[in-house]
């Protein structure tokens, strides 16, 4: 990667959630019909996220849609089987990101904490003045 020094290379097979990014050597080559990504070098010895595989399929159908005019959907293995069983127009039924199989989200700790986390609205409660001649 001396093109890119500060990027590395990942095959989208070895991507899954929960797991380390196993990224490429320099001297690797790249197979056909396989899928590449580059990551920030900072990502080489974290966890994959479903950010991280979220924003992937995002970019993912935004370079199908340009390229097929929008007739094509990107999605993960694992709801291929469900996506041909749904109607091709019916999108409110695709299946969404759920965190309640993940056990460091479900527990009642963290649960708390993304409570908390959320923005809140400020109280806005009226200001009472007192007149400038109270004397």
């Amino acid at each position: 990667m001396l093109e890119a020094p500060n990027f590395f290379i990942a095959n989208t097979k070895s991507l899954k959630i929960g797991r380390r990014f196993c990224p490429l050597n320099a001297d690797d080559e790249l197979g056909k019909a396989s899928v590449y990504v580059m990551f920030p070098m900072h990502k080489k010895n974290s966890v994959v996220t479903a950010g991280d595989m979220g924003d992937l399929f995002i970019t993912a159908n935004s370079v199908v849609k340009r390229a097929f005019k929008g007739n094509i959907r990107v999605l993960p293995e694992s709801t291929v089987e469900i996506s041909q069983n749904m109607e091709r127009n019916d999108v409110d039924a695709a299946p969404r990101l759920s965190l309640e199989g993940i056990e460091e989200v479900s527990s009642p700790y963290s649960a708390h904490r993304m409570s908390m986390s959320r923005s809140k609205k400020p109280l806005l409660e009226t200001i009472e003045e007192e007149p400038v001649c109270s004397k």
